[in-house]
C-alpha cells in the first residue's frame, strides 16, 4: 500500500527539505463490551473520542484522491517549486539463506 506525502523545500536555503507537518487531535481509546444475545458471546468495541488536545505529526495519506486534493490546497500558501509530492512505497523483502542447499543437507 502506498502512502503519500509532500516534502516543503526551505525559502531561504532550497537545499533544505522538510515534511509536511499538519496539527492531529489526540484521540481517547475508549473499550466497551457488548454481549450477543444470541450466541452469549462477548465482543469488545474499541472506539476513539477526541480530547480536545492537539500535536504536531507528519502529514501522510493513503488515499491518492484525498492527497491530490491536499496538495492542491497548499497551492493557494506555497509556490509550486516550494512542494515536492512524494509516493512512499513498502516493500517486503524475503531473504533466502543457504538456498544452494537441498533438503536442508
Amino acid at each position: 500500500m502506498a502512502k503519500y506525502t509532500i516534502l516543503v523545500r526551505d525559502t531561504k536555503d532550497p537545499k533544505n527539505l522538510r515534511f509536511l507537518t499538519v496539527k492531529e487531535e489526540i484521540m481517547k481509546e475508549i473499550k466497551t463490551e457488548v454481549t450477543d444475545p444470541e450466541t452469549n458471546e462477548v465482543k469488545e468495541i474499541v472506539t476513539y473520542k477526541g480530547t480536545g488536545e492537539f500535536r504536531t505529526v507528519e502529514y501522510f495519506e493513503n488515499n491518492k484522491q484525498a492527497f491530490e486534493e491536499k496538495y492542491l490546497e497548499l497551492l493557494n500558501n506555497y509556490s509550486r517549486s516550494q512542494l515536492l509530492p512524494m509516493s512512499l512505497e513498502s516493500y517486503v523483502l524475503d531473504m533466502i539463506f543457504d538456498s544452494d542447499k537441498e533438503n536442508g543437507v
